[in-house]
């Protein structure tokens, strides 16, 4: 995974110099406003995903745990079969 170059506050705090010929003012403020938006929906998209997948591990865990268990069980039933077939 790659780090990310820039934070929302990066962006909220970055200043742009004009020069003679430079852009409007108001219409870099209007883009980086909007790229501020979209920054902070997919850090909350990646939150939302980062909870998602601990969730999902800890039921994997969870089934995986009670699976062993069953299985013992299952093999400890098979062994009371066959000792008593005999």
């Amino acid at each position: 995974m790659t780090k990310r170059n820039l934070t929302i506050q990066d962006i909220l705090d970055k200043e742009f110099h004009t020069d003679f010929k430079g852009y409007a003012p108001e219409e870099v403020d209007a883009f980086v406003d909007l790229m501020i938006e979209d920054y902070q929906y997919f850090q909350e998209t990646i939150d939302q995903l980062h909870q998602t997948n601990r969730e999902l591990e800890q039921a994997n865990a969870d089934l995986r745990g009670k699976m062993i268990e069953l299985e013992g069980k299952l093999k400890a039933k098979d062994t009371e079969v066959s000792a008593a077939a005999i």
